[in-house]
């Protein structure tokens, strides 16, 4: 989870998530505010929610939410999630 505002902001976006889906998910928030997109090319996680655009940025997997996070945004994370746990249906 980042946010271009501050760690509060953050934090309570991450709590939202956490509210909504419990232990299901687990939710980091990065400690410092200096991330740049080779950091995040470079993490471990399977989805990364942000509240500002990342373009051109495909792995991990990048999802965008509003500054004040709605129940679209909770539908647009459930939804990405869903996918993520989703059996592969290409053939091989």
């Amino acid at each position: 989870m980042l946010s271009n505002h501050d760690m509060y902001h953050v934090r309570m976006i991450a709590d939202t998530l956490i509210h909504e889906f419990g232990s299901r998910i687990t939710i980091e928030v990065p400690g410092c505010i200096n991330i740049t997109r080779k950091h995040l090319e470079h993490w471990e996680c399977d989805l990364i929610i942000t509240n500002f655009a990342l373009e051109d940025f495909n792995d991990p997997h990048c999802i965008q939410v509003s500054q004040f996070f709605e129940q679209t945004d909770m539908l647009k994370v459930r939804e990405a999630l869903m996918a993520l746990t989703e059996p592969s249906t290409e053939a091989e």
